[in-house]
This record gives C-alpha cells, sequence and structure tokens, in this order.
C-alpha cells in the first residue's frame, strides 16, 4: 500500500523524488534510535552511473497486478483539464488501461462526465458516437452500432446489455435515471456476448459506482435550470473501522413538465417528474486477500415521463375521432398521464485473490413494479386508453469468475477469464386494462359514406376488441368496455464461458521490437441454455363486481442453447499503437408477446448476429494526441421488430425480419493542442458511420400512409403484408458526430474551465416501414465552472441546447396518429458541488 501511494503522489507531482525517498526510508527501521543511523555515504561516479542504468530498466508493473486502492485514473501532470486523463476499465473482466483492450469502448470517468455536463444516459448517447437512446412509454431503448430494439414489452429483452457493478440488469425499465455516484461509465461497442454474456448483441454498458474512501469524505451537490428543475445528491463514505466501510448516496429530483397541455385538452396540468433514490454500501475486508461487498439500491420515479405523447399527422381513423395535429411540445390527453416506478436492487460481490487465481462471486435480486395511465390516441376524445395496473419483473443473478494472474497457477504469457453464470427472471403485466371508453362513437363512423376506409378500421377494432365479448356472450358496458389482460414469462438460463489470451512471445527474454506482448491470440465462448415460458396468458372483462374470466390460452415454453465464440488477434509494436482484429457471433432470445387479446401469443425466433471488427488504438506527439478507430461488418439473422395496432386483434405485435446487415466505422480522438503553452487547452472529436440495411424482410406489418390501414399478419382489415427489404434499420443514422473544445487555466482560488460542445445527428426512422422519421439536428452546449480549492467548492453555470433545436426523444404511429415524445428546448441552469 505503501508504495502504491507514493507512486499515486509521485505522478500527481505531489511529492517530489527527494520527498519520496524520506519517505520510503522513514519506514524501513523506525523502531531504531536515531544514534544507530548510519552516517549516508556520498556515491562515486561508478555507482552514479550504475544507479542511472538500473533507472533505465526498471520493470513496468502490469495493470493486472496493481493492488486493488490504486486509483483508476490518472490526469495528465501537465493539464489539470479533467477531458485529459488515463482510464483503466474493466471491459476483459480485469482491470486494463484502455488503450491495451482490442475492444471498440467509449468510457467516462465521473470527473470527465460532470466536465461534460453529462447526468443521464441521454446525455451518455450524445457524447458517445454511434449510440442512439431514446424513451418509449418510459422504457430506454438504447441502439449501438444501429444494433437494437424497439420492443418495449416486459418479456422482451435489450440488445445492448446494462451492468452495474458488474450485476446484469435486463430489464430496462426505469433505466433512465439520473446516475447514482459513479466512478466511471464504459461502453463497449460490439458484441460481447463471450463475457457479458445473453443479449449483448450490440454491446453492453458498465456503470461502476464509487468506491468506498479510505478517510471519511463525501459531496453535495444541487442543480437548477430556467425549465424549473431541481436535483440535489449527496453522498458520504468512510472506513469506520479499518477492515469495514460504508458509504451512503441519496438522489432527489423534482423536474416540471416542459410540455404543456392545450386549451382545449380535458386534462388541464401535467406531473411533475419525480425521482427518489438511495444507495447503500458495505464492504468488509479482513484481509488483503478477501473482500465482501453488499449493495442495496432503492428507486422510485412518478410523473408522466414518457406517457406524455403529442399527436402528429393524424390518420382518417384519428380525424374522425377528433385527433388534432398538435404543435410541439404540446398535449391534449383526455386522462392525466402517469407512471409509476419502483426498482430494488440488492446485490453482493465475494472476491478472493490467493496468489494461484482471482475468485469472485457476484449474486443479485432485482424487482420492478410499476403502475400507470396511457392515453393511446393521445387526443381529448375519450377513444382509447391504456392503464398497466401492475407491471413487474423480479431477476436473479448469480455468478462466479475465475481470472488468472502474473505468477499464478497458469504461465504469464496465458491470461484465463472463466465463469458459470445463472439467470432467473419473471416478467410480464397481471394485468394491464385496455379500455375502450365510447364503443358507440366508433361503432357510429362503421357506416361512415365520406371516407369508408375510416368505416372499415372503425370495425376492425370493434372486431377486434369488442365482437369477440358479443360472440362470447357477454355484455358490453354502455360506457365502454375494459378489458383486463395478464401476461407473464419466465426464463430461467445457465451459462459457462472462458476466454483465453495468448502472447507466445512472454516466452522468450528478447524478442522482436524487445516487446514480449507484441503479438497476442484471444479464443472464447459461451455456450448457454436458456428455457422460456409463457406461464399465464389471460383475458378478461372488467366489471363492477370484479373481472370476468373470457380467455385462458396456457402455458408454452421454448428451449434454445446457444454456443457464441469469438476470436481476436491483436499486433502492439509500441506502447502507443495497437491493432486487432475480432471475429464473433452472438445470440439474443426469444420471447412471448405477452399482450395477447384474443389470439395465443406466439413465440418470436431468437436473433442470431455475426461481426467482423478490424481496429487500431494509439497516440501520437507525445501522447498529446490520442484515438481509436474501427471498422465492422455485422450481419443479423432473425432481427425481432414490433408494431402497435389495435387492427390486429391486440396492441403490441413481435415479428421477426429475416435478415439485416449494418456495416459502418467509428473513432475517438482527443487533442490537447499546445500543452506547453495551454496545457488546459483540450479538443475532442468522436464520430459513427453506419449504413444499417433490412437484407430480408417479406409479410411486414405497418399502416397504409393514404387510409392509414393497418397491414401485415393478423389484419383485421385483411390487407397482406408488403415487403420491407432494403428499409432503413430503425433509429440508426448515417451520421452521428461530436465535437468538443475546453480549457482550464489558473486563477486566483482555483482552475477555471471554459466548455463546449457540438453534436450531429444525420437522422433516422422510428419504424420499419421508414415512414416515422426524425430529421437531422444538432445540439450545442456550453459550461462554465471555477473551482475555489481552499473550501473544494465548484460552480458551474451552463446552456443546454443552446439553438433550441426541436428534436424527439421517441415517435411511434398507431391507428389514430403518430405519437411524439419532444426532447427538452432550451434551458439554462446553475449547479454547485462541494466536496469534503
Amino acid at each position: 500500500m505503501r508504495i502504491g501511494i507514493l507512486c499515486a503522489m509521485l505522478s500527481a507531482g505531489l511529492l517530489s523524488t527527494a520527498d519520496a525517498s524520506e519517505v520510503s526510508t522513514a519506514g524501513v527501521d523506525s523502531q531504531a534510535p536515531a544514534s544507530e543511523a548510519p552516517a549516508p555515504e556520498v556515491p562515486g561516479p561508478e555507482a552514479l552511473a550504475r544507479e542511472a542504468e538500473a533507472a533505465e530498466t526498471v520493470p513496468v508493473i502490469p495493470v493486472e497486478t496493481a493492488i486493488a486502492d490504486e486509483p483508476t485514473i490518472e490526469r495528465t501532470p501537465s493539464s489539470a483539464n479533467r477531458f485529459v486523463e488515463e482510464i483503466v476499465v474493466t471491459a476483459q473482466k480485469r482491470e486494463e488501461k484502455l488503450q491495451d483492450v482490442p475492444i471498440a469502448i467509449t468510457s467516462f470517468s465521473a470527473d470527465a462526465l460532470e466536465a461534460r455536463g453529462i447526468s443521464d444516459p441521454k446525455g451518455l448517447a450524445a457524447a458517445t458516437p454511434g449510440m442512439t437512446y431514446s424513451d418509449l412509454n418510459n422504457y430506454s431503448i438504447i441502439y449501438l452500432r444501429g444494433v437494437g430494439t424497439e420492443v418495449f414489452v416486459p418479456s422482451a429483452d435489450t440488445s445492448v446489455a446494462t451492468y452495474l457493478d458488474g450485476i446484469y440488469l435486463p430489464f430496462n425499465f426505469s433505466l433512465a435515471q439520473d446516475f447514482v455516484p459513479l466512478q466511471r461509465i464504459e461502453v463497449l461497442k460490439g458484441p460481447q456476448g463471450t463475457l457479458f454474456g445473453r443479449n449483448s448483441t450490440g454491446g453492453a454498458i458498465s456503470i461502476v459506482t464509487k468506491d468506498i474512501p479510505e478517510e471519511f469524505s463525501g459531496k453535495l451537490s444541487g442543480e437548477a435550470t430556467s425549465l424549473d428543475e431541481y436535483s440535489t445528491k449527496a453522498y458520504i463514505g468512510g472506513h469506520p473501522v479499518d477492515s469495514i466501510g460504508v458509504s451512503l448516496a441519496a438522489i432527489y429530483s423534482n423536474k416540471e413538465q416542459y410540455n404543456h397541455v392545450t386549451d382545449e385538452s380535458v386534462v388541464r396540468s401535467l406531473y411533475h417528474e419525480v425521482t427518489k433514490a438511495a444507495n447503500l454500501k458495505l464492504r468488509w475486508e479482513p484481509t488483503t486477500d478477501l473482500s465482501l461487498q453488499l449493495n442495496a439500491l432503492f428507486v422510485n420515479q412518478f410523473g408522466g415521463g414518457g406517457f406524455i405523447n403529442t399527436a402528429q399527422d393524424p390518420k382518417p381513423l384519428g380525424k374522425a375521432v377528433g385527433v388534432r395535429a398538435l404543435g410541439p411540445y404540446e398535449v391534449e390527453d383526455n386522462v392525466k398521464p402517469t407512471n409509476d416506478v419502483t426498482n430494488r436492487l440488492y446485490y453482493g460481490v465475494f472476491a478472493w485473490r490467493p496468489d494461484w487465481f482471482d475468485v469472485k462471486l457476484l449474486g443479485s435480486h432485482q424487482q420492478v413494479e410499476a403502475s400507470g395511465l396511457y392515453d393511446y390516441d393521445a387526443s381529448k376524445q375519450p377513444t382509447v386508453l391504456f392503464a398497466p395496473d401492475y407491471q413487474f419483473a423480479k431477476i436473479t443473478t448469480s455468478e462466479l469468475q475465475l481470472l488468472s494472474k502474473p505468477g499464478g497457477l497458469v504461465p504469464d504469457s496465458l491470461t484465463v477469464t472463466a465463469g458459470l453464470y445463472y439467470f432467473k427472471q419473471s416478467a410480464g403485466y397481471d394485468p394491464i386494462r385496455l379500455v375502450v371508453l365510447d364503443p358507440a362513437s366508433l361503432g357510429a363512423l362503421v357506416g361512415n359514406v365520406t371516407n369508408p376506409n375510416v368505416g372499415t378500421a372503425a370495425q376492425a377494432i370493434i372486431d377486434g376488441v369488442l365482437a369477440p365479448l358479443s360472440a362470447l356472450g357477454l355484455p358490453i358496458p354502455v360506457g365502454g368496455a375494459s378489458l383486463a389482460v395478464s401476461g407473464v414469462v419466465d426464463t430461467k438460463a445457465y451459462a459457462a464461458y472462458s476466454q483465453f489470451t495468448w502472447r507466445p512471445l512472454e516466452s522468450f527474454d528478447k524478442t522482436i521490437l524487445d516487446r514480449s506482448d507484441f503479438f497476442g491470440i484471444t479464443v472464447g465462448g459461451r455456450y448457454q441454455d436458456e428455457n422460456r415460458g409463457r406461464v399465464k396468458s389471460t383475458t378478461g372483462l372488467v366489471t363492477a363486481t370484479g373481472v370476468l374470466p373470457v380467455l385462458n390460452f396456457g402455458e408454452a415454453h421454448a428451449i434454445n442453447r446457444t454456443f457464441s465464440p469469438k476470436i481476436s488477434l491483436e499486433v502492439k509494436p509500441s506502447d502507443d499503437q495497437l491493432f486487432y482484429f475480432t471475429a464473433q457471433r452472438g445470440d439474443k432470445s426469444g420471447t412471448y408477446n405477452p399482450v395477447a387479446i384474443y389470439s395465443p401469443p406466439t413465440y418470436v425466433k431468437p436473433e442470431k448476429l455475426q461481426s467482423f471488427e478490424l481496429g487500431n488504438k494509439g497516440a501520437f506527439f507525445d501522447r498529446t494526441v490520442k484515438y481509436g478507430i474501427a471498422a465492422f461488418d455485422t450481419r443479423i439473422e432473425d432481427l425481432q421488430t414490433l408494431i402497435i395496432s389495435l387492427q390486429s386483434g391486440g396492441t403490441v405485435g413481435l415479428s421477426n425480419a429475416a435478415s439485416a446487415r449494418i456495416r459502418g466505422f467509428d473513432f475517438d480522438t482527443s487533442w490537447q493542442m499546445l500543452p506547453e503553452t495551454l496545457p488546459g487547452l483540450v479538443a475532442t472529436l468522436s464520430g459513427a458511420y453506419l449504413h444499417g440495411i433490412y437484407g430480408s424482410f417479406p409479410n411486414a406489418s405497418g399502416f397504409d400512409e393514404t387510409t392509414g390501414l393497418f397491414f401485415g399478419p393478423g389484419s383485421l382489415t385483411l390487407q397482406p403484408g408488403r415487403d420491407f427489404s432494403g428499409n432503413r434499420i430503425t433509429r440508426t443514422p448515417k451520421w452521428t458526430i461530436n465535437t468538443g473544445l475546453s480549457y482550464s487555466f489558473e486563477a486566483p482560488g482555483g482552475p477555471i474551465e471554459i466548455a463546449a460542445d457540438y453534436y450531429y445527428n444525420s437522422g433516422y426512422f422510428y419504424d420499419t416501414q421508414n415512414t416515422v422519421n426524425q430529421k437531422a439536428y444538432g445540439l450545442t452546449n456550453a459550461r462554465v465552472s471555477y473551482l475555489y480549492e481552499p473550501w473544494n467548492l465548484r460552480i458551474q453555470v451552463f446552456v443546454r441546447n443552446l439553438t433550441d433545436t426541436q428534436y424527439y426523444y421517441n415517435r411511434f404511429p398507431n391507428d389514430f396518429s403518430t405519437n411524439s415524445y419532444y426532447a427538452p428546448p432550451r434551458s439554462y441552469g446553475l449547479s454547485l458541488s462541494w466536496e469534503f
């Protein structure tokens, strides 16, 4: 520990070499009397020459051997700019320098996130090339390099896996919370199936929370914006005794809705978005080789969130029932959009670090409960609404990891990572209510002679929702029919994985270019056995006395066994250059649709993905320029897609596109422009180009652009499916660019930091039919902060969306119109943070 602290102080410039010498010798024989200390000897010329030669041959200690207390982020000594730092990541389950990992990674420390003004996943997407982030009914929909899913039912899985301190979080509901106290965030691009497992075909987001500090310390921060948004965060932690550490973090935010109701809206106001969260962490380390960490995370969100929508581009049926085309941020619902989500996560990490291998055991239990109210037609007319009365997910995971270490059981030329994984989940609606508030008005449209298509669409909804009740001999209430649909899907999976990296030149004392790590080859694979079953699928009619059973579709199960291999070649000609090629396969689980009203829910086939990537990471000009670039080709079979329509006898329809392909490249660069004269001046540039196309997608579903009628499998208007082959993949912009400039300089009392960044998105489609789009847009943000070092108090003023650009968080078409959820307009703000 003493040596690690000294090295850190030396690298930070807090200790001169002479000071280090004094400190290091002070502890050699602290019990010896001063009079017994030997007199210092003055070395002669030969001794000095030997010392100089020895200094040039000091071996570099690999990162993997660093003790756990070493800092994972080192800022460039010549600059206090928070954009310039060396980051250590755990993308391969072990600590390695970012530039040494043969994976395309965008990583941010907590300082870098704060410097960029990023406090939630939406901001993270704008700073990560090739990543899009959307909210759909409060689900977090993440696409990375064109791979993702818009499927937002609880039985489905994301394509970009999210991990919190190594714990897999499969249920993407309520992931839009503010970040808990962080150490760093790693965005791993491309399939990560070998080490990160199920449903990481697009990549993985690894969130690493702040370690418990050795000494008692904490942080208080707050933020206020011109949109009447207020948030506060608090953190405190330390070690009451040497072997036991504890930390507690809390978050509270209250954000007024920037959307507003119209004069004609039945609803007169919208709920504020309120988030409450707490995170408790305990760590017991009885010896340097043994530790146990326990964590408890609680998050509650209440408001309207992604249930708030603006009706746009009304279809003929929508116009007939009174749906109007609204302007930006306008809402005209007839019920108050409501969403209440509670997320509880408990997890633990046990680590044993003997000399031969590192052993880690992780376990978790997550429980998510939600309820809400959603106006499906997004109009003032009482037509159709959804009410997920009880939406839930219960997840249990456990994982055993085995990690080789230098000088351990395996030769130093071989790096081994292996493990076993267990996953269990139960998720669904129990129930979700579909309410047709005014069936009489729909019935009146059936004989519409002005526009027969309106009558056809209205009849399809009646046939799909109401008529089956009459056929079953059940009464339809005069004020409207309310159906209670329950759908629960259980999953149980077992997996085993291993990855081996061999650097053959480690076996030789002298090698080409004097580098033992010049060449490496990595092979790995993951085998998974998954059983996913529909354990409950019922439909009932809600009456004054309870729910009257209508249909019960029983149980169904599907077993899916997969093997996801990987091979990677890497060449490292110097400390500042790494070239790599990777070929790998990923798999995403199949699932059942939990919202099936009158027909048995079908099974959606698993996705299969193959990816090839060629990349290079490096640095130039004394490491003042750092970069990473990668080109990739990804091919997907049976890509899972989603469509929402009442004219299909239900609402959510899941299907598979036979094939899809995404080709492109992405890059990250940072440049410390004038390290000698202006060391605090840093420029950043990152971007991605994506060409994502559905290769084969026959018999697809959508809405006719003229009539508004639903077509495709299950269409009650008997409209045949169409061929979407050649259409662009949803949420996949051709270009995303982020560029920034920051300057940090010393002022009386502490440094001042000035920063600005610009994000460009070339636009994309929200639907597989390629009719609902996000046009190209750009965002400009700027910040100025001042750190008063005597008090460790930082004050920052900022502006977000400086040009007041109008763009969307999400859009989706339905039977009545296109529902749009706008992103926030321009806002100004002030934030304060105090560390103690």
